[in-house]
């Protein structure tokens, strides 16, 4: 007895530091920032950098200490403890996956020629060989050390709902923290809440929104599901007045495998949550109707989300799907819906593919000339025509990336330039840099702006393989192990946000280290086998 609460005592020990660690980035983080946004990158990077090496360093010693404790005190005591948490048999595929994205990073990097800044990361991102290797050490400190706790959830849930809504405000350029200062008008659209940039923003918004909506949609107990929903409430919001178009494509994604899931007896609660979504974006819409002296102007796409009549149309069709549901409920309809609903899904999955892949036909036959040439149509539509324009310069950066990626020599193309490199090495070869110089002027680009892209660059064909791997077997394992504890899907959708939110956009300070708390946060609840109590 006495042995096993040495043990325990322990081990609560390690799980208490990196407790610590997550109080400070779920709850901290993303609430801390600087006036008028001079410098936020560089200080949120401080925060993660300084915190993650301490807690690192701290849950080493005490790891250390408390196993020399254990031996003096009993050498069989902890030869026990050892097997019985042999890494070898509590390891994971996802945590398989995680490795091996570290292993295929660590070899790009000493591959490199550019060991500084491979080390460090590019002036102003500071994604290097450093920050990965931080990354993956929180994963499997929070995965594997960390015994789950809700209140790191609901914690993140509080910080993030301020953020959010500090942002709705910040649309309507009500600044109650005096963030903005006396920042111009131009420049507000570019900047939100306390993350910076509005595209980093966007990437905070779309890596933890998945959590409050999930929990909407599974939780059976009112007072979750109403604060879940205020919360959701705030976030959709948020991510409507954004004013970043990958943003969108996350939430369809999410809804999509929410849609998944509402086979289990929860058609009616996925309703609730199509609602509570479109309503949402529909009230932005009055409010800036209402307040349009206020409005800072968006673009297009935020805008027709809002206040187009589609919106209202939609919502009206959800509305009435909701109470035909409810009837069917009432009368107890047969289980073979189930089959329908089945049926249903596939069926959407396969028009959104066959969409996407129309659209992109149309895309090549627009850019290349053919409409023009045989049919006397060329649409100028930002989002059909793919130049160098397109995206706000992705055209370019993603032209750039895959040409000067095609004339890579061969083991570059299978190892990459290092980790966050791709500034570095493009601007040592002269005709890459004089590309760039043309197109973008003393502006630096670092990146692809679409993160597969860049990894594609930065770590190769290899590195790309494993980084996809990774989070797909995330996304599968979570889902998976629903039956066990029925809130690992809300990780499941963290992941699937954060992939499909930065087809357009890229690793950062602000989203990434979430990423990887999240999938550890998952990977606790599957390694401690919790199944009751999680919410």
């Amino acid at each position: 007895m006495k042995q096993t609460r040495k043990s325990e005592q322990s081990a609560s020990i390690t799980s208490s530091v990196v407790s610590l660690y997550l109080i400070v980035m779920l709850g901290v983080f993303p609430l801390l920032y600087k006036y008028q946004y001079a410098g936020m990158g560089d200080a949120k990077y401080k925060i993660f950098l300084y915190s993650s090496v301490i807690c690192i360093v701290v849950f080493f010693l005490c790891f250390i200490g408390q196993n020399v404790y254990l031996l003096k005190q009993d050498r069989h005591l902890i030869e026990k403890q050892n097997a019985k948490t042999d890494f070898k048999n509590r390891i994971t595929p996802l945590d398989t996956a995680v490795l091996i994205y570290f292993v295929c990073t660590m070899f790009s990097f000493f591959c490199s020629s550019f060991k500084e800044k491979g080390f460090w990361g590019a002036d102003g991102w500071s994604m290097g060989f450093l920050s990965q290797f931080l990354f993956v050490a929180i994963y499997f400190l929070t995965a594997k050390w960390w015994k789950y706790q809700k209140w790191a959830v609901w914690l993140l849930v509080v910080s993030s709902a301020i953020v959010f809504l500090i942002a709705v405000l910040h649309r309507f350029d009500v600044d109650l923290l005096n963030i903005y200062g006396n920042l111009d008008l131009k420049y507000k659209v570019l900047f939100l809440s306390t993350m910076g940039q509005s595209s980093w923003y966007s990437s905070f918004l779309c890596t933890v929104f998945p959590i409050g909506l999930y929990l909407f949609f599974s939780s059976e107990n009112k007072k979750v599901r109403l604060i879940s929903g205020v919360y959701s409430v705030i976030a959709m919001c948020s991510l409507v007045t954004q004013n970043t178009d990958s943003a969108f494509m996350a939430l369809f994604a999410v809804m999509m495998v929410l849609f998944y899931l509402s086979y289990e007896n929860k058609r009616k609660q996925f309703l609730e949550t199509v609602i509570l979504v479109l309503g949402s974006f529909c009230f932005i819409g009055i409010c800036q109707r209402v307040f349009a002296d206020r409005v800072i102007p968006l673009d297009t796409m935020s805008l027709f989300m809002s206040q187009s009549a589609v919106m209202w149309i939609l919502l009206a069709t959800a509305i009435i799907g909701y109470i035909i549901v409810c009837y069917k409920e009432n009368k107890k309809i047969a289980e073979r819906e189930k089959a329908v609903n089945r049926v249903a899904f596939w069926l959407l999955l396969g028009s959104v593919g066959i969409g996407v892949i129309g659209t992109g036909i149309f895309i090549v036959l627009n850019t290349n000339g053919f409409l023009l040439e045989n049919l006397g149509y060329q649409s100028t539509n930002n989002y059909l025509l793919f130049d160098t324009q397109w995206g706000n310069g992705r055209g370019f950066s993603w032209q750039f990336a895959v040409s000067s990626f095609a004339e890579f020599p061969l083991l570059r193309k299978l190892i990459g330039v290092g980790p966050d490199c791709f500034s570095a090495y493009a601007a040592s070869v002269p005709k890459y840099l004089e590309q760039m110089k043309a197109f973008w002027g003393e502006l630096v680009l670092t990146n692809a702006h679409n993160e597969y892209l860049t990894k594609l660059y930065n770590l190769g064909i290899i590195g790309l393989l494993s980084y996809m791997g990774m989070l797909v077997t995330a996304v599968r394992t979570f889902l998976k192990h629903r039956n066990d504890n029925p809130f690992l899907p809300a990780f499941a959708l963290c992941v699937v946000s954060y992939m499909m939110h930065n087809i357009f956009c890229y690793e950062q300070v602000c989203c990434t280290p979430f990423f990887y708390i999240l999938m550890g946060i998952g990977s606790s609840l599957i390694h401690n086998k919790i199944k009751k109590g999680t919410y």
